[in-house]
């Protein structure tokens, strides 16, 4: 998208400049999400055992054992 200035937009423009920004926005959005998972990936997975333990009926598994 060209630089031009806000005030001067017309409907296509607000169109472009919104979807450019939905982009960017999504994009590190999503890098922070995985970064997130990559530090707390054996956290995650013992959550994840948990509730698959409860839903199946069998007991919870403590994080220290």
């Amino acid at each position: 998208m060209k630089k031009k200035p806000i005030k001067d937009f017309i409907a296509d423009d607000w169109k472009e400049y919104n979807h450019e920004r939905y982009e960017r926005d999504r994009n590190r959005r999503l890098q922070y999400q995985h970064e997130y998972y990559l530090m707390h990936k054996e956290k995650l997975r013992l959550k994840a055992s948990n509730r698959y333990r409860i839903k199946c009926g069998l007991g919870v598994k403590n994080e220290n054992s």
